[in-house]
């Protein structure tokens, strides 16, 4: 059953002494030609000059807070806790919204038991030749091998939250042990081939360094069987490598 009404989303900026660009993120949003959004933004304890470029919004800004965090997914989860609608978007700091209508293109015409809607994303200002121009997403059983999901891509249905938070322990993958779990709960998901967000390139998770990897290898090790987990720690290993080799050229 087709939901026609567009449903109810909350936007949420993690951000920390983010520059021109937290203006450039925020913009993106309250351009949107939705009815029904509210837009949250956590900072993590920015200076005061960093703080005011956000202040200069907060007629637009539904929640606003200012204070030390664990880092950014705990960030995000102090934004989901204080969201109220029925979906959650979460935007980067140095990211933007594609177009002026991407959330109604993605939110339009949902199944009444979609849990995740997600597309694909740009990124920009690419300092890593392994980094793709375009993700493009997928929801299937490549995401054994890698985070097939990029978050900024994804619209999670706020449902999904009572269960299940981002791991705050994590540095860099907590987004990829969530969509993992809920790839093995069989969340039902829909793709839309569109352009969701245009994405900076240069944060951690795109150096391929080797605390990546081992997060990825704890994530796996927690999660999936032995068997599938044995052949996941080869793959792990070999991927590092060869990105090594690559980028070191």
């Amino acid at each position: 059953m087709q939901n026609n009404k567009l449903p109810s989303v909350s936007v949420i900026i993690p951000t920390l002494n983010a520059g021109e660009s937290i203006e450039i993120a925020i913009r993106s949003v309250l351009q949107q030609k939705y009815p029904s959004l509210e837009l949250i933004v956590i900072d993590g304890g920015s200076v005061e000059q960093e703080i005011q470029r956000i202040l200069q919004y907060k007629e637009s800004i539904s929640y606003f807070i200012s204070e030390k965090d664990k880092g950014i997914y705990s960030a995000i989860n102090k934004g989901i806790e204080a969201s109220s609608n029925e979906w959650i978007y979460v935007l980067g700091a140095d990211d933007r919204m594609a177009s002026h209508d991407v959330i109604s293109g993605m939110l339009c015409k949902a199944q009444s038991d979609t849990k995740l809607i997600f597309g694909n994303i740009q990124n920009e200002n690419k300092r890593n030749p392994l980094v793709p121009s375009e993700f493009k997403s997928s929801f299937g059983n490549k995401i054994f091998c890698r985070n097939t999901l990029h978050q900024q891509g994804v619209f999670y249905h706020r449902s999904l939250f009572d269960s299940e938070v981002f791991n705050e322990e994590r540095k860099v993958l907590a987004d990829y042990e969530l969509h993992l779990k809920l790839f093995l709960n069989k969340t039902k998901a829909i793709y839309r081939p569109m352009t969701v967000a245009v994405c900076s390139a240069a944060g951690v998770s795109k150096k391929f360094n080797w605390k990546l990897y081992k997060e990825e290898i704890d994530i796996k090790r927690m999660l999936l069987p032995l068997p599938l987990y044995g052949v996941s720690i080869v793959w792990i290993v070999a991927k590092y490598l060869i990105k090594k080799v690559i980028i070191t050229k």
